[in-house]
């Protein structure tokens, strides 16, 4: 199986909302806060697989696609682990019906 070679793609996530939401990384369970107007910059290094994002009234939920690695940024400094293991190159189901959402 022939693999594809590792892209860098970078991401402007922004809180529009006019209160705080909790911004999840998955899958490796961090949680942030989110200020109105805050925005996170995530960067997603390795296969060219799509993350999936799904926002609710107090949520946004970002899964990164499979066998990529993630920073994530508020402004220039990195939140949480400096070093985060590539996702796994595993199937897995649409996020929004591991939410129970419909």
């Amino acid at each position: 199986m022939e693999q594809c070679p590792d892209e860098t793609v970078m991401l402007l996530i922004t809180n529009a909302k006019a209160y705080g939401v909790t911004f999840h990384l998955e899958p490796w369970g961090e949680w942030y806060e989110m200020e109105s107007g805050q925005r996170f910059t995530v960067v997603i290094e390795g296969s060219p697989t799509p993350p999936e994002i799904v926002c609710t009234e107090t949520e946004i939920f970002f899964w990164a696609g499979a066998d990529t690695h993630v920073h994530l940024y508020n402004d220039t400094q990195e939140l949480g682990w400096s070093i985060r293991g590539r996702t796994p190159n595993l199937p897995t189901g649409p996020l929004r019906g591991i939410l129970g959402l419909p």
